[in-house]
């Protein structure tokens, strides 16, 4: 006969004295043909118990015999009224309704046994669910026998009750107190054995069968015969399960699969643009090979038409071709290229691609290119190394120059022509109107050089770096933007202008400093405080001496 043992929380002590005599239990029990595979630990609440009876009574192993310990704790079994006859009541409109309709209207009785003189005049009980025994065992300390003798007296007596008595399926159940009724069995006192080597192995023994019998799916999923209240426990648990996993995979894919995949593609690219096709010159031709730079042009439109340029920058991962669709409208809020990659699919990495609102051809004075901020630093992520962000919280800018000094110079590079830029200027600036007056910094054309010249020291302001770059009416700009987070939806913008025929394209980067006074939105000012400079136009800023890197010819120091 295979035993589960419940044991009721509550007193510490008691539980310890059980699981220290757990191998004494055993032993008892294996003298009665009794073979104990599970031990459960139970909640004291008629809810409780009712609970783990009904899983343990409706599992297809189900234990022939269920003993419950340091269950009782009144010498008159009202306890056992108020909570073993709830479980009997609701088990019997349980059975009642599985019946079929004919056959509910008979009348079965369920017999209740005291197990009397168990120890200080407390009796233990006995009745049976289904198939299974149930034995009900008062408190050790109670009755003042060790757990191990208690258990085993109590289970002798309990068996001959069970022999003498025909036990029929109820459709209701009848009381009945033997309190004057002994089974012909005399009790055995036995003490607890000396400490036994195996002991530790048979405890080991029980608790991992009951780690098998309480499965995962069985623990938390619905299962025929689980009460409403459980069936909606496990409901949750599988709702939060599954949120759980969605979660995982969504952060997985974006900060795993998704950096893998545009990873990828972004090599494949690479390849293909720096790659000199195989040459079919022979071995002994005297040509020279060119020293330029070799960039396959030709194999780039052959994978997308609409690569207009490459753009990298050293000491970034910004190395990408850069495309227009020409049939974006103007002022679009969604370009094509935002959510596309080189081959036209969607991709939330997009590609870098140039402003619908400015664009006017390669030749205009200011090309502007977009690209995302991506989490993984792909794409324009990049672009915030330069300085983003207020130093604790304090407004004041995180420059970062090291980086700057690394990486002053942009190249922009297309089938006409191959350029260099050298950096002006990085700004933040807002694209909310409740964030301050916009400042337009994705200008592409001018009317007039004074225009470009108001732009440039517009520009230059609202830089959070002074570069030792000078800038002048002929000069053409490009300028990489992509979101930032000083604000809501703020914008961090990266402007350079083309480095001019004869000129070295190196920068005297140790001449940079941090901009201590740069113009920001006024959002800015409203939240850290501060004064506002004062709006000029590049005349005047230049007539009062104020620029030191204007070299052209349309100002000069006696104008």
């Amino acid at each position: 006969m295979n035993c589960e043992l419940f044991s009721i929380r509550g007193d510490n002590e008691e539980i310890r004295r059980l699981n220290e005599n757990l191998g004494n239990i055993v032993r008892n029990l294996a003298k009665l043909d009794i073979h104990l595979t599970y031990k459960t630990e139970v909640d004291r609440s008629t809810s409780k118990i009712e609970e783990a009876i009904l899983y343990s009574v409706n599992d297809p192993a189900s234990p022939e015999l269920i003993i419950i310990a340091n269950a009782l704790d009144t010498t008159c079994g009202a306890y056992f009224s108020t909570v073993f006859s709830k479980i009997l009541m609701n088990w019997e409109t349980r059975y009642k309704n599985s019946l079929p309709v004919e056959d509910r209207q008979q009348k079965f009785h369920v017999k209740v046994f005291s197990i009397d003189n168990l120890g200080c005049g407390h009796s233990g009980f006995c009745f049976t669910i289904y198939n299974t025994r149930i034995v009900v065992l008062p408190r050790e300390t109670l009755v003042q026998k060790d757990i191990a003798t208690l258990i085993y007296e109590a289970v002798t007596c309990a068996l001959g009750k069970f022999r003498g008595s025909n036990f029929l399926f109820p459709n209701g159940f009848a009381y009945e107190n033997t309190q004057n009724v002994k089974a012909n069995v005399d009790f055995i006192e036995e003490t607890a054995v000396a400490e036994n080597p195996m002991e530790e192995n048979e405890n080991a023994e029980i608790t991992e069968k009951k780690k098998k019998k309480q499965g995962f799916f069985r623990r938390n999923i619905p299962w025929k015969g689980d009460r409403p209240g459980e069936v909606i426990r496990k409901s949750v648990i599988l709702v939060a399960l599954a949120t759980i996993v969605v979660c995982v995979s969504m952060i997985v894919n974006e900060l795993v699969i998704m950096p893998a995949q545009n990873a990828k593609r972004q090599n494949i690219i690479q390849d293909i643009f720096y790659n000199r096709p195989t040459s079919t010159t022979s071995q002994d031709s005297t040509e020279e090979e060119s020293t330029e730079p070799y960039y396959n042009w030709e194999a780039l439109k052959e994978v997308n038409d609409e690569i207009i340029g490459w753009i990298s920058i050293d000491n970034t991962v910004i190395d990408y071709p850069v495309l227009c669709h020409p049939d974006d409208p103007a002022g679009t809020t969604n370009p094509y290229y935002l959510n596309h990659n080189y081959e036209g699919q969607w991709d939330s990495y997009g590609s870098i691609f140039t402003d619908p609102t400015s664009y006017a051809g390669l030749d205009t004075k200011n090309i502007t290119l977009h690209g995302h901020h991506m989490n993984d630093g792909s794409m324009f992520g990049n672009l915030a190394n330069y300085g983003t962000g207020f130093a604790d919280g304090s407004g004041t800018p995180y420059v970062n120059l090291d980086f700057y000094k690394s990486a002053p110079v942009i190249h922009f590079n297309t089938p006409e022509w191959n350029a260099d830029w050298k950096i002006i200027a990085v700004i933040h600036t807002n694209a909310l109107e409740s964030h301050g007056e916009f400042f337009n910094y994705l200008t592409g054309s001018f009317n007039t050089d004074e225009e470009f010249l108001d732009f440039v020291y517009d520009v230059r302001e609202r830089s959070i770096i002074d570069t030792p770059v000078t800038v002048n009416e002929d000069d053409q700009l490009i300028t990489l933007s992509t979101c930032t987070y000083e604000f809501e939806n703020f914008r961090t913008a990266v402007i350079a202008r083309k480095v001019r025929p004869g000129e070295d394209s190196t920068v005297d980067v140790d001449s940079a400093s941090a901009n201590s006074d740069m113009l920001w939105p006024d959002v800015y000012y409203r939240t850290y405080g501060g004064t506002k400079p004062e709006d000029k136009s590049f005349a005047q800023a230049y007539e009062n001496g104020e620029i030191s890197w204007y070299d052209g010819d349309l100002f000069s120091n006696e104008a």
